[in-house]
């Protein structure tokens, strides 16, 4: 029994180790890699000190599964991983001249704002975007403060502002609510039983909280779009 749940562990490692890098886990990235690491590390080494020479046939296949699942998970996820960093060390030690060319089409999410400063400093961005975990126990002033910082790198260089996009619709989709005022979808307020003059008025204070917010933070790109009911 106890076999057969190491079996059922290592398979399901199979999936976070595959898609380690991808969209699907990025924001549990650093904890999908060390649960890999750990859970087939162990499984790896319970395997190979468990192993006896009275251990029944089945035992040894269950055993060699183990092994053969875990250790894929295991070398797969450290290989993604180490080919990951490899490949970002690259890219922040890369001469300037190297990136603008090809950074001035890219607008990057980030978490390290470090880092995000090393790639304006070298000309490979063209500007980012903001997102909830980046603005989290964050005031408005201390988001502001950080924009402002990458934009003084820019303006310092004798290039334009960067591009500081967000997606803030209203709604569910609410990126940077709080703390910024939560509103709800454009849609709502507009109504069908409305003359034409009073839902340009809503619409008009819509847009004008939204963008007065956005703009004092230091957003200049919305990718927001709005939807209107049918």
């Amino acid at each position: 029994m106890i076999k057969l749940i190491k079996l059922a562990l290592a398979i399901s490692l199979v999936f976070p180790a595959f898609y380690l890098r991808t969209p699907f886990l990025a924001s549990l990235r650093d904890w999908a890699f060390g649960l890999v690491f750990i859970l087939s590390l162990g499984l790896i080494v319970s395997e190979i000190s468990g192993w006896t020479r009275n251990s029944s046939q089945r035992q040894v296949i269950l055993s060699v599964l183990i092994l053969a699942i875990a250790s894929f998970s295991f070398s797969l996820a450290v290989t993604t991983e180490v080919k990951s960093q490899l490949t970002k060390q690259a890219i922040l030690n890369r001469e300037a001249s190297q990136l603008e060319t090809l950074g001035q089409h890219f607008i990057v999410g980030y978490r390290n704002l470090e880092e995000v400063k090393t790639l304006v400093k070298k000309g490979a961005i063209a500007g980012v975007f903001i997102t909830r975990r980046n603005i989290q126990s964050k005031t408005p002033d201390e988001i502001n403060q950080e924009i402002q910082s990458l934009q003084a790198i820019r303006a310092n260089q004798g290039l334009s502002p960067l591009w500081i996009a967000t997606d803030q619709e209203g709604g569910i989709v609410s990126r940077l609510s709080p703390p910024l005022t939560q509103l709800p979808p454009l849609s709502s307020i507009i109504k069908d039983e409305k003359d034409i003059d009073s839902a340009k008025e809503d619409v008009i204070r819509y847009a004008s909280i939204q963008g007065k917010e956005l703009s004092e933070i230091g957003i200049n790109l919305n990718f927001g779009g709005y939807g209107y009911p049918s």
